[in-house]
């Protein structure tokens, strides 16, 4: 039914049952119309929806027990002493806290993984003691004659306390003693290389017996790497490898050492 302005009425007017400016118009149609729970928004029939309406001096809101989850998407309902918000597939109690991770809830604080941190929380870094290791010396015999493919100077699993730890290993090579047992001394390069979990990482090259003369040791330098330490265990190896004129018999070894520190960070 809908809404027809009232009219103006006049002296002596004669008011009939239907038409324009009827009592029918004028009265029931209007009362009618102002009757209907839905309204257009036409003049005189308000809308279905509120505009311009503000909260702000409301001091709180009661919902009523429906004593049920609600089951329609963007509703909030109570059910029992609980408030909950349907999100489309779940009835998520906004009342309920520390929930699984993942789900919307209030928290409390503390250290677990469905709880919150403080905001004065700190983290300690725990330097555990050094795992130290000596490389395996390779001799004059293990090099044989000429250029030769790698040597495992170390290989071995080192398994971490925490897989979240951070584990650092230095691998220190050494290349020395020259001449055993005679006046005469050969140049050789050696290169060392260090794998992580099969991967090679690290490469150093220049290593050189020609600047240690007939008795001389020395060449030392260092392979340094970080990974992510694994409860499982990861494979550290380092390898050297001999080229030149030959690391022939008499002349000595290389050998290296090296040492694995695991940071592990607690909160």
């Amino acid at each position: 039914m809908a809404w027809t302005a009232p009219a103006t009425w006049s002296t002596d007017q004669i008011v009939m049952a239907s038409g324009s400016g009827s009592l029918n118009e004028q009265l029931r149609d209007n009362l009618l119309a102002l009757d209907q729970h839905a309204h257009t928004g036409a003049a005189g029939d308000g809308s279905s929806t509120l505009t311009g309406v503000s909260f702000s001096n409301v001091a709180g809101y009661q919902f009523a027990d429906q004593s049920a989850d609600p089951t329609v998407t963007g509703t909030i309902q109570r059910n029992g002493s609980n408030i909950l918000y349907y999100d489309g597939s779940t009835a998520i109690d906004l009342t309920a806290s520390d929930q699984a991770a993942g789900t919307a809830s209030l928290r409390s604080l503390g250290t677990s993984g469905t709880v919150a941190a403080a905001g004065n929380h700190q983290h300690q870094i725990v330097l555990s003691t050094g795992v130290d290791g000596g490389c395996i010396q390779l001799t004059s015999s293990a090099m044989g004659s000429g250029d030769v493919a790698e040597n495992d100077m170390y290989n071995a699993t080192y398994t971490a306390s925490d897989n979240n730890s951070i584990v650092s290993i230095v691998v220190g090579g050494f290349v020395g003693n020259n001449q055993m047992g005679s006046s005469s001394y050969e140049t050789v390069d050696v290169t060392l290389k260090l794998y992580i979990g099969g991967v090679l990482q690290q490469t150093i090259t220049g290593y050189s017996t020609g600047a240690l003369w007939p008795t001389g040791y020395g060449e030392v330098q260092s392979l340094r790497r970080n990974f992510i330490g694994s409860t499982g265990g990861t494979v550290v190896r380092v390898t050297s490898q001999v080229e030149g004129g030959g690391w022939t018999t008499g002349l000595g070894y290389i050998r290296g050492r090296k040492s694995v520190y695991e940071n592990v960070i607690t909160v």
